[in-house]
């Protein structure tokens, strides 16, 4: 207590002021104010300075007793240690003192320096230094000891060959652990300097033979030391240093020195570091949980995060220690004894039930990557038709290859499958086991279903999804009858989606393809349903996660362009294996609509128009080339697909502007992002059928540049009217001016093809061709400035007059050297009648003149004359 009084009431200060309070402003102190001239009032932010009674009292710690009793010392430290590093190299210079002789010098040294250090901490004076603020003076020396002596003793082993290595490990090994022991009395600075002495020694002091045995045994006591210090110091912060040694040396050691046998002892290491992790906060107190999920993590204590740090550490460790071991059994039995310790952990304290969802996902990933065999028997099948197997051969549902890895699923599914239902019971958070125990048994038949038979048929792996699923459902009877009594409204929802899952997936293994995503998505609207006769929470995760799924398998799934395509390839799996996954997306976020899921319900909505506008996408793309995986990326179905999403774009943005939605404002603004870039990049430029030579279609107007260029060009000035859906106006502007290119670009080739033909050259063929060019544009611009002047946009003008100095430029600079004869004068009366009729029509309607002012009589001043 008098330390930390004396931390919360600083020393008084030579004239009696507290040193850790600042000075408020002292009315008596301020000299007064002439009375014949008063100061106005000084901002109240901004007091007037005092003038000095003293010495100033400091704010704080002052930075000359934080050179002197924290920087400076430890600098004293580091200069006595390179004093003693400077003193060998002086005697090795000179000759004067031989190898052995230097280093058992050192060594005395450090360990008189080591000893100095605490001989000091304990006289009187130090202590009642050390009861006032802190002293690192018996630090300084300890550690500058500790210093020397490693530095000693690795000289005499590495450089001078006095040692072996046995001797030079266990002597490094005594002094980490004496600077952990000196760490109670000294502080954190010893504590820090022996842990990263005892996790180098073993990188210091090598060996021809490594013994994994023996290096992950010292590193389990050191760690454990560690832990015990930090425990009882509360130095949780230093935990994070004692983590990444105790993950460091396994990760190190798979790369260098990895051989089979060294599983049991590598993954008993890392399963005792788990433990030692977990419990190290164990009967601490801890204080009182706020009520929602999220609150209660951020009110973890540091011994808890600490905790589940390592938890998660060991995890990624166990990982890479199966994948090395090839999964074999030893390396497997590891992983159950990792899961068990974080299950029962989960159970006993509350804060850690969390770590059974870890667990969860390790298995899982371990089962989803296992290392399959890749000779594996299958059986014959029946009959063949058109190159496809049908029917097989009764045999065993698993082949022989593949027990192993079916057999680890099995087992560790009815692992989690039991202790998360037993586990729910009296559970502060049952949900998570009841998820747990629900979820982990339908991911690992999903991945061990995908690994083993591909998504294939086979009603033998739909027995087995029905039989889990009677099981879900007799853990589910079981809970309801206690759903009110002990509050497991959440764990009822979460069986009776697992049982939805179950269910639709013993579908899918009757079916074929996609529609193995289509049962997946159709479970969204029967969760939907769940979720409205059991309102918890974990059914939308759940759903949430379902709709995960089907999206990834939808969207970034490569493997659907391989998939065959019917005799009608525009009504082929596409149609119902993008169609009905859309339509189950719309149908389940108007049911969770109503329940107030509104990430959720953001979620589905933002799915359902993924899926429409890829359904619209691979449909064009078979209407082109008759596959989805073709390589050709022409112009028409470039052009298809830009009107595609234009059109899908616009009516997000007309159902935006009647009901603000923030699936329909930004899916508009990406397929409009999209369909522009893909214009301009694609279509305006390297798609152009002037460069490409790709025929455009022998019919006026109704032809492949109407849609490459005309139809998203008025698409552009249909959305330059929805300000609403744009960013800012000049992003709208933008748009507009875009669209205006487009046509222009159309009517310029619209022309060119009327000269040319189907196939369009780089540059005109005929004089009459280059002169129906300004016609056309002259054309343009007439129309667009009638137009403005009627609708009164002043947009439309100014895009006229644009296109007019085009004309303009091309008359004057290309028109007077390229045409010749009737089609120069005709370029240049047809530009001046123009140019004259629209300064006309500025004058008559958009600038008209204003009428005559009535001229007013002059002012007559007094003596007759006109005023001013």
């Amino acid at each position: 207590r008098p330390a930390s009084r004396a931390r919360r009431d600083p020393p008084p200060a030579p004239d009696g002021e507290p040193r850790d309070t600042v000075a408020a402003p002292d009315a008596a102190a301020e000299p007064p104010e002439p009375a014949s001239e008063p100061e106005p009032p000084e901002p109240v932010s901004e007091p007037p300075p005092q003038p000095p009674t003293g010495p100033a009292a400091p704010a704080g710690r002052s930075l000359e007793e934080a050179l002197t009793s924290r920087w400076l010392v430890w600098l004293g430290a580091v200069a006595i240690a390179l004093g003693g590093t400077f003193l060998v190299k002086y005697a090795v210079d000179r000759g004067l003192l031989g190898p052995a002789i230097r280093d058992t010098s050192g060594f005395l040294l450090g360990a008189a320096l080591i000893v100095g250090g605490e001989w000091l901490r304990q006289r009187p004076l130090q202590r009642a230094i050390a009861a006032i603020r802190p002293n690192y003076v018996p630090a300084a020396l300890t550690a500058s000891g500790l210093f020397t002596a490693f530095a000693s003793v690795f000289a005499a082993y590495a450089l001078h060959d006095l040692l072996s290595p046995l001797v030079a490990f266990l002597v490094l090994a005594a002094v980490a652990l004496v600077a952990v022991g000196l760490a109670l009395l000294q502080g954190w600075l010893v504590a820090l300097l022996g842990l990263t002495g005892g996790l180098l020694t073993p990188a210091l002091v090598s060996t021809d033979q490594p013994w994994a045995w023996g290096l992950f045994s010292y590193l389990l006591v050191i760690e454990v030391a560690c832990l015990a210090v930090i425990r009882y110091r509360a130095w949780w912060w230093l935990a994070v240093v004692t983590l990444a040694g105790a993950a460091l040396w396994p990760i190190v050691w798979y790369v260098l020195h990895w051989t089979p046998s060294d599983v049991i002892p590598v993954g008993l290491y890392l399963v005792l570091v788990a433990a030692a992790f977990l419990l190290v906060g164990h009967g601490l107190p801890a204080p009182a949980r706020p009520a929602g999920w999220l609150d209660e993590i951020r009110a973890l204590t540091m011994p808890e995060e600490v905790g589940w740090a390592g938890a998660c550490a060991v995890a990624g460790l166990i990982f890479m220690l199966v994948r090395n071991a090839a999964y074999d059994t030893p390396s497997l039995v590891v992983t159950g004894l990792f899961a068990v310790l974080l299950l029962v952990v989960g159970r006993r304290q509350a804060a850690f039930d969390g770590l059974a969802v870890v667990a969860a996902v390790l298995v899982v990933g371990l089962i989803a990557t296992w290392h399959l065999p890749q000779i594996i028997t299958y059986p014959e099948p029946v009959y063949r038709m058109a190159g496809r197997a049908y029917g097989e051969i009764p045999g065993p549902i698993i082949p022989p290859e593949l027990l192993p890895f079916a057999t680890t699923a099995a087992l560790f599914g009815g692992l989690f499958a039991a202790a998360g239902f037993v586990a729910l019971w009296g559970a502060k958070r049952p949900a998570i086991w009841a998820a747990v125990s629900a979820g982990t048994p339908v991911l690992l038949l999903v991945v061990a279903y995908q690994r083993i038979v591909d998504f294939g048929l086979d009603l033998r792996w739909a027995v087995v999804a029905l039989a889990l699923a009677a099981v879900g459902l007799l853990a589910a009877w079981r809970v309801e009858a206690y759903r009110h009594q002990q509050g497991l409204g959440q764990s009822l929802g979460f069986y009776a989606a697992a049982i939805a899952a179950l269910v639709s997936l013993a579908a899918t293994m009757t079916l074929e393809q996609a529609w193995l995503t289509v049962a997946l998505a159709v479970q969204l609207p029967a969760l939907a349903w769940i979720g409205a006769r059991v309102p918890v929470r974990p059914i939308r995760v759940l759903a949430a996660i379902v709709a995960a799924v089907v999206l990834v398998r939808l969207v970034v799934n490569f493997n659907v362009l391989d998939y065959p395509l019917a005799s009608q390839p525009l009504f082929s799996w596409v149609l119902y294996g993008y169609g009905i996954p859309a339509a189950m997306f719309g149908l389940a976020a108007r049911m969770f609509a109503r329940l107030g899921a509104g990430r959720l319900v953001t979620l589905l909505e933002a799915g359902a128009l993924a899926f429409v506008v890829l359904l619209a996408a691979w449909e064009i793309r078979v209407f082109v080339g008759g596959t989805l995986y073709h390589s050709d990326y022409g112009l028409l179905e470039q052009s298809l697909q830009s009107i595609a999403w234009l059109t899908i774009a616009y009516g997000l943005a007309r159902r935006h502007r009647a009901r603000p939605h923030p699936v329909a404002l930004w899916g508009a603004r990406l397929l409009l992002g999209l369909a522009l870039a893909q214009v301009v990049a694609l279509q305006l430029l390297v798609s152009n059928p002037i460069w490409t030579q790709h025929p455009v279609g022998g019919w006026p107007i109704a032809n492949l540049l109407l849609l490459a260029y005309a139809v998203p060009g008025l698409y552009a000035f249909a959305f330059a009217r929805e300000h609403r859906l744009l960013v800012s106006p000049q992003l709208a502007k933008l748009v507009g001016g875009l669209g205006f290119v487009l046509v222009f670009a159309y009517l310029s080739l619209e022309v060119r093809r009327a000269f040319q033909g189907t196939v369009l050259s780089p540059s005109h063929r005929s004089a009459g061709e280059y002169y129906a060019y300004s016609a056309a544009w002259l054309a343009y611009a007439g129309a667009l400035l009638g137009l403005g002047i009627y609708r009164r946009v002043a947009a439309l003008r100014y895009a006229s007059l644009a296109v007019l100095m085009v004309v303009v430029l091309k008359v004057f600079l290309s028109d007077m050297s390229d045409l010749t004869g009737l089609y120069r004068v005709a370029s240049f009366l047809g530009l001046g009648l123009c140019l004259i009729a629209i300064g006309y029509l500025y004058q008559r309607y958009v600038f008209p003149r204003p009428p005559p002012a009535e001229q007013p009589e002059p002012a007559v001043d007094g003596s007759g004359g006109a005023a001013g």
